[in-house]
């Protein structure tokens, strides 16, 4: 029984999947379409992983631009372009 429940769950999640991409690529512009896909990804979680990756993504950024500008004092590069 078990079985049958982890694969309804399964069928249910790629069937609401595939919907989504559908939807997507419709561009429709109805409201009530666009606020069930939109109800679809919260559900998934998609916004928090955006959200987390993008975090990640900026701290690494910052980083980056922080070595860089280290990096251009060090060299005296900065100083004279200041």
């Amino acid at each position: 029984m078990k079985f049958l429940i982890k694969w309804y769950d399964f069928n249910y999640s790629l069937t609401e999947f595939f919907l989504l991409i559908d939807i997507l690529k419709q561009h429709t512009t109805s409201i009530e379409l666009k606020q069930f896909a939109v109800k679809i990804m919260e559900e998934y979680g998609s916004f928090d992983y955006t959200k987390h990756y993008l975090s990640k993504t900026e701290k690494k950024v910052i980083i980056i631009i922080i070595i860089f500008i280290i990096m251009l004092y060090s060299f005296g590069i900065f100083a004279s372009i200041h």
